[in-house]
């Protein structure tokens, strides 16, 4: 709990750091890294929310595809 406390829930920085008046300005954020798999199974997703129940558990079976 006590971490969780400390914790940013946006970016889950440390909050003493990252609040700290002397540290704006200068964290640097580099471009993002993208998951490749999650991208598929979110394109998969989107089209699953028309279905008759979409909440329910749905598993994704997702694999790499031979180059």
């Amino acid at each position: 709990m006590d971490f969780e406390a400390l914790t940013c829930n946006g970016c889950g920085g440390y909050l003493p750091e990252t609040t700290d008046p002397e540290n704006e300005a200068r964290y640097l954020t580099e471009p993002p890294h993208r998951c490749h798999r999650c991208t598929s199974i979110a394109a998969k997703q989107e089209n699953y929310q028309k279905a008759k129940h979409p909440n329910a558990y749905v598993a994704w079976p997702t694999f790499l595809k031979e180059a």
